[in-house]
Protein backbone atom coordinates (compact mmCIF):
# COMPACT_ATOMS: atom_id res chain seq x y z
CA UNK A 1 0.00 0.00 0.00
CA UNK A 2 2.51 2.42 1.31
CA UNK A 3 4.84 1.58 -2.52
CA UNK A 4 1.63 2.28 -4.22
CA UNK A 5 1.50 5.79 -2.50
CA UNK A 6 4.39 6.92 -2.84
CA UNK A 7 4.97 5.72 -6.73
CA UNK A 8 1.73 7.82 -7.16
CA UNK A 9 3.42 10.97 -5.67
CA UNK A 10 6.50 10.08 -7.32
CA UNK A 11 4.93 9.78 -10.65
CA UNK A 12 2.65 12.89 -10.04
CA UNK A 13 5.92 14.93 -9.10
CA UNK A 14 7.24 13.73 -12.33
CA UNK A 15 4.78 14.73 -14.62
CA UNK A 16 4.39 18.13 -13.05
CA UNK A 17 7.91 18.54 -13.64
CA UNK A 18 7.10 17.46 -17.67
CA UNK A 19 4.12 20.23 -17.88
CA UNK A 20 6.16 23.15 -16.65
CA UNK A 21 9.12 21.88 -18.92
CA UNK A 22 6.34 21.80 -22.05
CA UNK A 23 5.44 25.47 -21.01
CA UNK A 24 9.23 26.78 -20.77
CA UNK A 25 9.56 24.82 -24.27
CA UNK A 26 7.72 28.13 -25.60
CA UNK A 27 9.33 30.95 -23.83
CA UNK A 28 12.62 29.36 -25.11
CA UNK A 29 11.29 29.39 -28.54
CA UNK A 30 10.32 33.00 -28.58
CA UNK A 31 13.69 33.21 -26.86
CA UNK A 32 15.48 32.11 -29.73
CA UNK A 33 12.94 33.12 -32.28
CA UNK A 34 13.86 37.04 -31.32
CA UNK A 35 17.42 36.66 -31.89
CA UNK A 36 17.16 34.32 -35.09
CA UNK A 37 15.09 37.27 -36.20
CA UNK A 38 17.85 39.84 -35.60
CA UNK A 39 20.34 37.97 -37.30
CA UNK A 40 18.00 37.26 -39.91
CA UNK A 41 17.26 40.98 -40.47
CA UNK A 42 20.88 41.86 -41.21
CA UNK A 43 21.49 38.38 -43.15
CA UNK A 44 20.88 37.47 -46.56
CA UNK A 45 18.31 34.15 -47.15
CA UNK A 46 21.45 32.57 -48.32
CA UNK A 47 23.51 33.53 -45.57
CA UNK A 48 21.27 33.08 -42.72
CA UNK A 49 20.23 29.74 -43.59
CA UNK A 50 23.87 28.71 -43.89
CA UNK A 51 24.59 30.06 -40.81
CA UNK A 52 21.97 28.99 -39.05
CA UNK A 53 22.83 25.36 -40.36
CA UNK A 54 26.24 25.23 -39.76
CA UNK A 55 26.70 27.62 -36.52
CA UNK A 56 23.45 27.16 -34.83
CA UNK A 57 22.81 23.44 -35.51
CA UNK A 58 19.64 23.49 -36.27
CA UNK A 59 17.31 22.88 -39.20
CA UNK A 60 16.25 26.00 -41.52
CA UNK A 61 12.43 25.05 -40.51
CA UNK A 62 13.24 25.09 -36.70
CA UNK A 63 14.81 28.27 -37.26
CA UNK A 64 11.89 29.64 -39.17
CA UNK A 65 9.57 28.33 -36.35
CA UNK A 66 10.88 29.82 -33.67
CA UNK A 67 10.54 32.88 -35.58
CA UNK A 68 7.22 32.65 -35.82
CA UNK A 69 6.40 32.13 -32.56
CA UNK A 70 8.51 35.28 -31.90
CA UNK A 71 6.56 36.83 -34.37
CA UNK A 72 3.41 35.83 -33.58
CA UNK A 73 3.53 35.92 -29.68
CA UNK A 74 0.45 37.90 -29.09
CA UNK A 75 -1.29 34.84 -30.68
CA UNK A 76 0.78 32.12 -29.27
CA UNK A 77 1.63 33.49 -25.61
CA UNK A 78 -1.21 31.24 -24.17
CA UNK A 79 -0.31 28.04 -25.87
CA UNK A 80 0.59 24.88 -23.39
CA UNK A 81 3.61 24.43 -25.11
CA UNK A 82 6.02 24.89 -28.31
CA UNK A 83 4.21 22.23 -30.37
CA UNK A 84 0.28 23.81 -29.28
CA UNK A 85 1.86 27.14 -30.32
CA UNK A 86 2.79 26.00 -33.88
CA UNK A 87 -0.40 24.04 -34.44
CA UNK A 88 -2.34 27.11 -33.30
CA UNK A 89 0.01 29.13 -36.00
CA UNK A 90 -1.27 26.70 -38.85
CA UNK A 91 -4.72 27.28 -38.36
CA UNK A 92 -4.29 30.88 -38.46
CA UNK A 93 -1.81 30.84 -41.96
CA UNK A 94 -4.09 31.85 -44.84
CA UNK A 95 -3.30 29.96 -47.84
CA UNK A 96 -1.75 31.60 -50.92
CA UNK A 97 -4.05 32.77 -53.59
CA UNK A 98 -2.99 31.39 -57.03
CA UNK A 99 -3.44 33.77 -59.61
CA UNK A 100 -5.70 32.59 -62.52
CA UNK A 101 -4.22 31.18 -65.25
CA UNK A 102 -4.00 33.42 -68.56
CA UNK A 103 -6.21 33.27 -71.54
CA UNK A 104 -4.09 32.59 -74.26
CA UNK A 105 -5.50 33.31 -78.21
CA UNK A 106 -5.42 31.17 -80.76
CA UNK A 107 -2.44 32.88 -81.80
CA UNK A 108 -0.60 32.40 -78.60
CA UNK A 109 -1.90 28.53 -78.14
CA UNK A 110 -0.57 27.68 -81.33
CA UNK A 111 2.49 29.07 -80.81
CA UNK A 112 3.19 27.75 -77.71
CA UNK A 113 2.12 24.07 -79.28
CA UNK A 114 4.72 24.92 -81.49
CA UNK A 115 7.32 25.27 -78.88
CA UNK A 116 6.57 21.99 -77.12
CA UNK A 117 6.09 20.16 -80.28
CA UNK A 118 9.66 21.39 -81.34
CA UNK A 119 11.27 22.01 -78.17
CA UNK A 120 11.84 25.19 -78.48
CA UNK A 121 12.49 26.95 -74.72
CA UNK A 122 12.16 30.54 -73.49
CA UNK A 123 9.03 32.69 -72.62
CA UNK A 124 5.74 32.90 -74.55
CA UNK A 125 5.50 35.98 -74.88
CA UNK A 126 9.32 36.00 -76.16
CA UNK A 127 8.91 34.10 -78.67
CA UNK A 128 5.74 36.06 -79.77
CA UNK A 129 7.65 39.08 -79.85
CA UNK A 130 10.43 37.04 -81.81
CA UNK A 131 7.79 36.27 -84.78
CA UNK A 132 6.27 39.29 -84.18
CA UNK A 133 9.36 40.92 -85.15
CA UNK A 134 10.06 39.23 -88.44
CA UNK A 135 5.89 39.39 -89.27
CA UNK A 136 4.43 36.37 -88.44
CA UNK A 137 0.91 37.26 -86.70
CA UNK A 138 -1.02 34.99 -88.41
CA UNK A 139 -1.45 31.17 -86.52
CA UNK A 140 -2.01 29.65 -90.65
CA UNK A 141 1.73 29.06 -91.69
CA UNK A 142 3.00 27.37 -88.16
CA UNK A 143 0.04 25.08 -88.18
CA UNK A 144 1.85 23.56 -91.31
Amino acid sequence: MNTNKTTAAAVKALHQKVQGALKSSLQYARQAGEKLAKVSAVKTSYDFVKWVTKEVGISESTAYCYIRVFKHWHEVKDAENYVAALKALRKTRKPKEVPPAPVLSAWEQSVAKKMIQYRIRGRLDDVILFLESYGVTDPKPLAA
